[in-house]
């Protein structure tokens, strides 16, 4: 009945379903009990950095209260800890650029848990490349591009879809039935990929609906959150929820009983299932529409994504002890996955390195000023729309993702701080006819080779729009 309370466990959490809301449970005293079993098995399994954060002051519970940047150095400086030295193995992956997903996935469903702590270096068959972190980069773009497209089908079911509200924020597919072993494998791999890329440092442009970071973080959800994964049921919901008392004719009118309905591969074809034993036989009234509220929302946010979610977490903690985003909150979390929300071009030009003639010179009054190159640069880079601004970004580094704490946290291949730089070059040196005065990135080291002889500020706009605009040198691989 109304006052039911229905208890159930997923993902190291237990939740209370109450006719007005969803509650979690601790079971134990302090921390939940999800929460300190990672940490017990962070100290289980990995003593030597639970003995080096104990050391330091700097256990979970302690880098909760930091600022989010001290967060951020301090989950780069444990997975740096993890990592294993080249020389006591690496993993080298081989794909064909086609059909990279497919066998990225084979590859990482092959590797155990702890190969994920080493270096992996990637290649692309017939793309003459030497991997010193650009073509990794690249992986990882073009990976999670066919991993969250909307075409993607495995045995006939999207593994992501956009939520109602975003198309570009992603969630599981719904499933009233147990998915097939192959959506689970590759649902597996995506928690693996995309916790390699954290683990490596590459931000991804994939966003996933709110709830499944909470889960990720092991935070409590409630129906608050499933507006992010469906608003309009939401609001239904909530309409509901809150219809006064006495309302036996309107609730009876709305002719609902216990059960659901998916739409299936055919246009007019629905399967039905049942929120409770015997759903189909209970109407809905003025006397249980709280339960049917709860077991509504449970039903969508809980038990149609449940195995998935599972199947994604599984691979995700194969790859970063769950402990290590403990001290993270939601919203934190996924500017670390993703980066900075936009690129701000004054942080991008203060934290850039110049080299050769590009180094800012003194004038006769001893005023630093930078060459005149430089600053039509700026000037241009200034004038792009973020979209363009993020295409340069990932033209030259690989992602277009800005870290927390902006452009002075950007990674190079090693896990170090590799500024964004600008190199001159001579007009005419860099190849193929026609080429020769298109600027050149080098992603390994997160620099842009840019020849230094453009008469105007607009022949310089036209040649960077043309390189961001047209994916020249963007895709593909020589030896350069």
């Amino acid at each position: 009945g109304g006052d039911a309370v229905i208890v159930r466990k997923i993902a190291d959490k237990s939740w209370s379903v109450t006719p007005k809301d969803v509650q979690w449970v601790d079971a134990a005293e302090g921390l939940p009990r999800g929460d300190w079993d990672a940490i017990q098995a962070l100290r289980r399994d990995e003593p030597e950095l639970a003995s080096f954060l104990a050391m330091r002051g700097e256990e979970v519970h302690v880098v909760a209260g930091w600022p989010l940047e001290d967060k951020v150095t301090w989950i780069h400086r444990c997975l740096e800890r993890l990592r294993v030295p080249w020389e006591d193995g690496h993993t080298s992956l081989t794909l064909h650029r086609h059909s990279a997903l497919a066998e990225a996935c084979d590859r990482f469903l092959e590797l155990p848990a702890r190969a994920f702590r080493q270096i992996f270096r990637f290649d692309f068959l017939d793309e003459l490349a030497i991997d010193a972190g650009g073509v990794a980069r690249e992986f990882f773009t073009l990976v999670t591009e066919e991993l969250f497209s909307s075409e993607l089908l495995v045995d006939g079911m999207h593994l992501f879809t956009g939520t109602e509200s975003h198309s570009t924020t992603y969630q599981f597919q719904p499933c009233p039935e147990r998915p097939s072993e192959e959506v689970l494998r590759y649902l597996r791999f995506a928690g693996r990929f995309l916790a390699k890329g954290l683990f490596d440092g590459h931000t991804t442009a994939a966003h996933l609906a709110r709830p499944l970071y909470r889960h990720l973080l092991g935070l409590p959800t409630n129906m608050t959150h499933l507006e992010d994964y469906d608003s309009q049921l939401y609001q239904q919901l909530v309409w509901l929820r809150d219809l006064p008392h006495g309302s036996e004719d309107l609730t009876s009118s709305l002719g609902l009983d216990f059960t659901v309905s998916y739409p299936q591969s055919g246009e007019h074809e629905f399967r039905t299932a049942e929120l409770c034993p015997r759903g189909g036989q209970r109407e809905l009234t003025e006397q249980n529409r709280a339960e049917y509220v709860a077991l509504r929302y449970r039903r969508r946010a809980l038990l149609d994504i449940q195995v998935q979610l599972t199947a994604f977490l599984d691979g995700f903690y194969d790859v970063i002890p769950r402990a290590l985003l403990l001290p993270f909150a939601c919203e934190d979390f996924e500017r670390i996955l993703c980066g900075l929300p936009s690129i701000d071009v004054d942080d991008w030009r203060a934290n850039c390195r110049y080299a050769g003639s590009f180094r800012p010179q003194r004038g006769v009054l001893g005023v630093l000023r930078e060459p005149k190159i430089v600053r039509w640069f700026w000037e241009v880079v200034q004038g792009l729309s973020q979209t363009q601004r993020g295409r340069l970004l990932r033209f030259v580094t690989g992602s277009a993702g800005v870290p927390i704490g902006g452009f002075k946290m950007l990674l190079g291949t090693d896990g170090k701080i590799c500024p964004f730089t600008l190199e001159p070059v001579k007009r005419g040196t860099s190849g193929a006819e026609g080429m020769a005065s298109l600027p050149r990135a080098h992603t390994c080291f997160n620099r842009l080779d840019l020849p230094a002889m453009y008469e105007s500020k607009e022949e310089l706009r036209k040649v960077l729009v043309t390189v961001i605009d047209t994916d020249l040198a963007i895709t593909g691989f020589d030896m350069e």
